[in-house]
């Protein structure tokens, strides 16, 4: 289900580019890597880390393409994807938790490792081939670059299962009333 929402953005976004006569990217090798990688030995947590890489960088990106452009149709997309990445992105790192749940701290302290060298590699390809975009959003690719890593910094706790254990204990309703002081 997710894979055809990204599908649906990106369709939406094309469509708007056609009908505005805007030149498309051309397919390149950037996707086909982002293919491999999101099926990589078809394993579920490697898929959801390379959606979620991607999503979370698409949470500072379409604000940005947003303020690029002055069209009222291209400015209600780009807000309607970014909520929709920020509750996928949620979602997701609730499933890499999950996934995690059982992981001695080093294999965790590994695997934050290994998210980071997924990420850096491809914000730089996203910032690279979106810099005139970026650029028109009045951000430098630094700013850029800055702003989705605090991002990712800050959704990567997420990820694993000490997180999510604290959010069940946060969300948990007391069902037995506190006892009162009786003086």
């Amino acid at each position: 289900m997710l894979i055809g929402e990204e599908q649906r953005h990106a369709s939406v976004l094309g469509r708007f580019m056609e009908m505005n006569n805007i030149a498309c990217l051309k397919h390149g090798s950037s996707d086909r890597i982002f293919w491999q990688a999101r099926n990589f030995l078809g394993n579920l947590e490697i898929s959801i880390s390379v959606l979620v890489t991607a999503e979370i960088i698409a949470k500072i990106y379409y604000p940005a393409l947003r303020d690029a452009t002055a069209s009222i149709v291209l400015r209600e997309i780009c807000e309607q994807i970014q909520r929709e990445e920020i509750a996928h992105v949620e979602f997701q790192t609730q499933q890499l938790a999950r996934i995690r749940r059982d992981r001695p701290a080093y294999a965790i302290w590994a695997t934050r490792l290994l998210h980071r060298l997924l990420f850096y590699p491809t914000l730089i390809i996203v910032a690279m081939s979106h810099r005139k975009a970026i650029r028109r959003a009045s951000l430098s690719p630094h700013q850029f670059f800055i702003q989705c890593r605090r991002e990712f910094l800050s959704d990567l706790p997420a990820m694993t299962a000490a997180t999510l254990e604290i959010k069940r204990v946060v969300e948990r309703p007391n069902p037995q009333p506190l006892p009162s002081r009786e003086r």
